[in-house]
């Protein structure tokens, strides 16, 4: 499920580059593999997602 949402808003949000979008959910990528090291995965998942959403946005923040 969270693979399909996530295909479909790299397409259909045209405002941002694919490629930083990706550089984005490969970082999560590799942040929901460490954790998961460290954490249960339902804790793991949602640090990840907050990382993440802070990461997207400090990178919207950096390329305006």
């Amino acid at each position: 499920m969270f693979i399909g949402l996530l295909y479909l808003q790299m397409i259909g949000d045209r405002s941002k580059p694919l490629v930083r979008q990706a550089q984005v959910v490969v970082i999560v990528m590799v942040m929901m593999y460490v954790l998961m090291r460290f954490f249960p995965g339902s804790t793991a998942m949602l640090i990840a997602t907050v990382l993440g959403c802070l990461i997207g946005m400090g990178v919207e923040r950096a390329h305006e």
